[in-house]
């Protein structure tokens, strides 16, 4: 695959990097790297927020998430932390979070973090096919990577992940029919919200899912906090790896963080 370059608006260091996170490690990288190119399934687990649910979304705190190599119950074991940048502003006015800008990385879940990706989406809002939400991924120095998404549809909810040069490489599609879309906090439990990831370069060959799972119907009832299953296949690269676990937020912002059915 090849890179290339694109402009930013600002630099993911000054916006992430702080003085309590250190200029990325190569050998944290690295580790970090082995373990997503090895393991086929994750978990990618929103931390609830309870003052966000308290006062019904009104006070929206930027959303964090950890993604969990998937083995045994007992060995699961956090890899990466997910993380959203906003301002206050963008959230409390872009009362829909399809809407919002934001900026967002990946850290290794280390005494001391490490940037591993970060991905950006600018303001828009979308009406049928128009001004479809976008994010653009880049890696730890800034690389353009490709980007996620979102496509129209009346029926299914779809996204499509593309190469640095726009060509189309997966397609995740679900649909806006089942119960656990419908009504989530009742019916997620019994009814999960899956997805199948679509290779586009085979004829639409469905390669792996995204299920969304239930966290209790207490936590649905009462907080915007979700939890996905991520399945990989032996043939996707790390760089793709790294842009479905992107889609992931992008999924859960559309259509499940203070989810309105009837918008588009």
């Amino acid at each position: 695959m090849r890179k290339t370059s694109v402009s930013r608006k600002s630099s993911v260091r000054s916006t992430y990097l702080g003085n309590t996170i250190n200029k990325a490690s190569k050998t944290s990288r690295d580790r970090a790297r082995h373990k997503y190119e090895t393991h086929e399934r994750y978990i990618i687990e929103q931390e609830p927020d309870w003052a966000e649910t308290l006062t019904c979304g009104v006070y929206s705190k930027e959303n964090r998430y950890k993604i969990i190599i998937h083995e045994v119950v007992k060995q699961q074991k956090v890899l990466m932390g997910v993380y959203e940048k906003s301002t206050r502003c963008s959230r409390m006015c872009c009362c829909i979070p399809r809407w919002r800008p934001y900026n967002g990385a990946i850290f290794t879940e280390d005494a001391e973090p490490e940037l591993m990706y970060s991905y950006e989406k600018s303001f828009g809002i979308p009406f049928l096919g128009c001004c479809r939400p976008e994010i653009r991924v880049y890696d730890h120095d800034e690389t353009y990577l490709g980007m996620v998404k979102n496509k129209f549809h009346c029926f299914k909810m779809i996204m499509e992940i593309l190469d640095p040069n726009g060509n189309p490489l997966y397609q995740i599609s679900g649909s806006k029919c089942s119960p656990g879309f419908c009504c989530e906090s009742l019916c997620s439990t019994c009814s999960p919200v899956s997805y199948d990831i679509k290779d586009l370069r085979k004829d639409g060959i469905v390669l792996s899912k995204i299920v969304k799972h239930s966290t209790g119907c207490g936590m649905e009832c009462t907080s915007n906090a979700d939890r996905y299953y991520l399945d990989f296949s032996s043939v996707m690269t790390y760089e793709e790896r790294v842009c479905l676990t992107i889609a992931v937020h992008e999924i859960d912002m559309l259509w499940f963080e203070k989810k309105i059915p009837f918008f588009c």
